[in-house]
């Protein structure tokens, strides 16, 4: 069994642009958009990645999210990313810009709306990574360009 370096990401966002995605004529993977919040809870900004859904559950909870997506609901989630990559490009205006690709692994929590979906099972002993993903009170909205 081969040993590897873990590289993950513990965070807050909003999932998007949820679709079932053919790669390189493999079998279809779920992939999506996730806007993961920074900054202040006064005035958060986002990080935009690029996700292929990998985890057994989160492939489960995506089937059920779909829809929510093609609706335009808004879908809040405690997520775990890894095997992040930065790709850069040019825009058409010249100015250079980079996609963030990453791996979606797990997810911790989904709200639909203001309705919560989903929640895993709490485990015996929480890590301070999964401590700090927590909630807050106040979760900015989603600013759409």
């Amino acid at each position: 069994m081969a040993d590897y370096f873990n590289l993950t990401v513990d965070g807050l966002g909003y999932l998007s642009q949820i679709e079932l995605k053919s790669i390189n004529n493999q079998e279809p993977v779920w992939v999506c958009r996730l806007a993961a919040l920074r900054g202040s809870t006064d005035k958060a900004a986002y990080t935009y990645f690029e996700c292929q859904v990998v985890g057994k559950k989160a492939k489960q909870l995506f089937e059920l999210l779909h829809p929510s997506s093609d609706a335009k609901q808004k879908i809040l989630v405690s997520f775990v990313l890894s095997d992040l990559q930065a790709n850069p490009f040019i825009f058409e205006a010249g100015k250079p810009g980079v996609y963030l690709n990453a791996r979606l692994l797990k997810l911790r929590g989904v709200r639909i709306g203001q309705d919560e979906v989903y929640r895993e099972q709490p485990k015996q002993l929480a890590t301070q990574a999964e401590l700090n993903t927590v909630v807050p009170e106040s979760i900015p909205e989603l600013v759409t360009d």
